[in-house]
């Protein structure tokens, strides 16, 4: 478990490769709500608008396609293979650039902004969710998202309780959804 407390910056640098457990108590994660989670309620910061090249990737143990193989891979990466990343208070905030982000979603969202949080993703992929790759909620939560892949998700993009999206340049392949908006959201909220 990661936490990123109120006030507190960790900064991600550029070609940084994560690999989180995967799910089941035999394999160091259980299936509790902070399962293999980063929570946020301070700001995250990934990758860098001045390297395109080296993205930061966070990914299961068992993906061996990014930083080597590791001793407890089995090779085979799932959806939901860990938790997510929660930004969840009005102090929350996401700034990713050149990101990677796959295998997560294990019981919940693999990316969840919400409680008032922000977050700007840019040139970045979300894949493999078991569920949404990224979910908003709260009427002043803000998700602005651009130039950037969403793809092999359960569904891309979940919005609900008014939250406020801005995509652009963005594309979306191979979910069951691209974006779903949930009651009471509001499309007016959404450009």
């Amino acid at each position: 478990f990661v936490f990123v407390n109120d006030g507190q910056v960790l900064t991600i640098e550029a070609g940084t490769v994560i690999k989180m457990n995967t799910s089941g108590a035999s394999k160091g994660c259980n299936t509790t709500s902070l399962t293999c989670t980063i929570t946020v309620n301070g700001t995250l910061v990934m990758g860098s608008t001045t390297d395109p090249i080296n993205a930061v990737v966070i990914t299961s143990r068992d993906d061996d396609t990014y930083g080597g193989v590791v001793s407890t891979s089995d090779g085979t990466p799932t959806a939901g293979d860990w938790g997510r990343i929660l930004a969840g208070s009005a102090t929350s905030n996401l700034d990713f650039d050149n990101s990677i982000i796959r295998y997560g979603g294990l019981s919940d969202n693999m990316i969840a902004v919400q409680g008032s949080a922000q977050a700007n993703i840019a040139s970045s992929t979300l894949e493999y969710s078991n569920t949404y790759g990224i979910a908003i909620a709260a009427d002043a939560t803000q998700l602005t998202i651009t130039d950037s892949t969403i793809q092999n998700n359960a569904n891309g993009i979940g919005v609900s309780t008014l939250a406020n999206l801005t995509v652009s340049g963005t594309t979306f392949t191979a979910n069951r959804s691209g974006i779903l908006i949930a009651a009471p959201g509001d499309s007016t909220n959404i450009s």
